[in-house]
């Protein structure tokens, strides 16, 4: 939630002091003006070798729990960049081609023509799939459904046409981790697991956490 935007060269030239400054005005902003409980905050750097790490506020407001660096949290929409990783994948493995219609890995008729939907257009947005966000979750792990049969009853009616605008879609990113699932044969948590958490030594990052992890997890709160 950043209140300034810089172009590439003033993000480059920023000095980790800057940095610094810049992210604790940006995290007292989230905890006091957005009533967050807690905000954490990780910036590192590809080729200054140095990192900003810090956490503030609580993980659970009751009892109060600090928030810390250690503290599991949902992965929200960082698991649409998990996404488009594994299909590119696949893309590069030569197991899927970008330009694929979903419709066509896909065993089940997707309503409202979503099946003439390449997953290039899922990854991208521009599927033109609807929006709906009650019951898209569950708080607890053992609760948590099958994907093709959560999507088959599910998906929401469509608000453009396949390629005519970019529309921020939590079911067109699913739709294409349901593709990942179809061509690696195993669940999209364990494909993320094997081949993207583990190769990058992420060993507690999961879809799927087992029930110490879910105990650990940071609470999410309405204002």
């Amino acid at each position: 939630m950043a209140s300034q935007v810089y172009n590439s060269n003033s993000i480059a030239n920023r000095t980790p002091q800057e940095w610094e400054r810049f992210f604790e005005n940006e995290q007292k902003s989230i905890l006091e003006e957005h009533h967050a409980p807690g905000v954490a905050t990780i910036l590192v750097t590809r080729d200054g070798l140095w990192s900003y790490e810090k956490c503030r506020g609580l993980a659970k407001v009751e009892p109060a729990v600090p928030l810390e660096l250690n503290t599991p949290i949902r992965a929200g929409s960082i698991s649409k960049l998990v996404t488009a990783i594994a299909v590119r994948q696949m893309v590069e493995s030569g197991d899927l081609k970008l330009d694929t219609k979903i419709g066509d890995l896909l065993k089940w008729p997707l309503p409202y023509n979503y099946g003439k939907a390449s997953v290039g257009d899922l990854i991208t947005h521009q599927a033109g799939i609807g929006e709906r966000f009650a019951r898209q979750s569950t708080p607890r792990a053992a609760e948590v459904g099958d994907l093709s049969g959560y999507l088959q009853k599910a998906l929401p009616p469509p608000v453009a046409k396949v390629g005519e605008t970019v529309t921020y879609s939590n079911f067109g990113i699913s739709l294409a981790g349901l593709a990942v699932e179809k061509i690696s044969a195993q669940t999209f948590a364990d494909y993320a697991r094997e081949n993207i958490f583990q190769p990058l030594g992420m060993q507690r990052s999961t879809f799927i956490p087992d029930e110490k992890t879910e105990r650990e997890l940071a609470a999410g709160y309405n204002w």
